[in-house]
């Protein structure tokens, strides 16, 4: 059976909220993003700038803008084209968000840009290092969200937090992945089946990347709906907790039961395309099972060269701290590697 929310053939129809849950679902409700201050993204790089380079970094806070309205606007302000400015990642228009962007500008002095600032956007910090930021160079995105009208008993709503402390979430792509009301799903359909024309690479992008997080999502709904998405199985590639690296098996061991069971290892889901086959056996027959259930995706995927890579099934919320407000008001915070989405962390408690 195909799994809920992902029509068989292409995952058009996706509703994000028919996704399986790993710890037995919300156990209340909440308002998220009342106002942008109540959602507070923090962006940390992988790495320290240089002091010298022609391209500039700022450290900007945003809000009620998206990432690329802020790189569109740097690119115009410092009379550049839009491949001279870089960032490391996304961040949602109804935040506060504080992230770097990088400018290619060898002959302008720092101190030009230390004062800048338009309508919801202002410069923190100016460095200067040697190379653009590419996207995903960063470490992890900080988060402060406060969840307002709260409609849930304290002491489940603490059990279910400490459970998501101890246990990790599903590493589910978020549902702003997917366009507004799932939209680029089915735009992402029809761009692979041929009736619909897509011009510009960052658009033809936007779709593959869309496609292979919708193969993912329910790859991993599979593993939950079989008691299996944070244990290893025979054939699994389990990667190494604060990592990109991972290794192949073709048992079931006890040491790594363990170290999966410790948070040291996880095991990880096929980001579809092409490239050699990382998993076998059981862990196999789930991944070959989404040609089966969505083959418009699979196809398409591998008829664009997208090569194929590794994401953990698991996310953990690290330093994850909570305290409640008057008029039931939630205040969470924690922090999140590269591609975790703070929105499959709070599925897991409210539903907002």
């Amino acid at each position: 059976m195909p799994n809920p929310g992902f029509p068989v053939a292409n995952c058009s129809g996706y509703r994000p909220n028919d996704l399986p849950y790993a710890h037995g679902g919300p156990v209340g409700t909440g308002r998220l993003k009342s106002l942008c201050e109540d959602f507070v993204v923090d962006e940390s790089l992988g790495f320290n700038c240089s002091g010298e380079g022609e391209h500039l970094f700022l450290r900007i806070e945003k809000r009620g803008l998206n990432t690329e309205d802020v790189a569109r606007r740097l690119a115009r302000f410092g009379r550049v084209k839009s491949r001279d400015v870089g960032f490391a990642g996304m961040k949602d228009r109804h935040a506060v968000a504080r992230q770097w962007l990088s400018i290619r500008l060898p002959q302008v002095a720092d101190e030009h840009w230390a004062d800048w600032h338009e309508d919801g956007l202002k410069v923190l910090a100016v460095q200067r290092h040697s190379r653009k930021l590419k996207r995903g160079s960063l470490a992890s995105n900080g988060f402060r969200i406060r969840i307002r009208n709260v409609d849930a008993r304290p002491w489940k709503l603490e059990h279910l937090l400490d459970k998501v402390s101890r246990q990790g979430i599903p590493n589910y792509y978020g549902p702003q992945r997917f366009g507004r009301g799932g939209g680029n799903i089915d735009e992402a359909s029809r761009f692979f089946s041929g009736s619909h024309l897509v011009r510009g690479r960052h658009k033809k992008g936007l779709l593959l990347s869309t496609a292979r997080s919708c193969l993912f999502n329910a790859l991993l709904a599979r593993r939950i709906e079989d008691a299996n998405w944070n244990q290893p199985i025979a054939g699994d590639a389990l990667m190494f907790e604060g990592s990109n690296s991972y290794f192949r098996t073709t048992v079931v061991d006890p040491n790594d039961i363990y170290r999966v069971c410790e948070g040291e290892l996880h095991p990880t889901g096929v980001l579809w395309g092409t490239g050699r086959k990382e998993v076998s056996a059981r862990a196999l027959e789930y991944e070959e099972r989404l040609c089966v259930d969505y083959p418009l995706f699979c196809r398409g995927l591998e008829e664009h060269c997208v090569a194929a890579a590794r994401r953990p099934f698991r996310l953990f919320p690290r330093k994850l701290q909570w305290h409640f407000e008057a008029e039931n008001g939630l205040v969470l915070e924690f922090s999140l590697p590269a591609g975790g989405y703070a929105t499959s962390v709070i599925r897991e408690l409210l539903s907002v």
